[in-house]
């Protein structure tokens, strides 16, 4: 888990420092405007996700998963 948080915080530094010197060279609000892009496309993925989620934890909370072919009793 540290290890797993190691890397998040390098990847935070290393994105910062990208858009730093994105800015450098580019208007502020050019990176603003893909800011906002990249935030409308993030939040419409998400949506889908759970979109798709959703009616798969509907059933597990109803009483599980009626369609496992994996699990199988044993003939005893």
């Amino acid at each position: 888990m540290g290890q797993i948080v190691g890397i998040a915080i390098v990847w935070f530094i290393i994105e910062m420092l990208l858009w730093y010197l994105l800015a450098q060279f580019m208007s502020g609000w050019w990176v603003f405007m893909w800011f906002i892009i990249a935030a409308v496309i993030g939040i419409s993925l998400m949506r889908k996700g759970m979109a798709a989620l959703n009616p798969m934890a509907q059933q597990m909370k109803a009483g599980g998963m009626m369609n496992l072919r994996c699990v199988r009793q044993r003939p005893r």
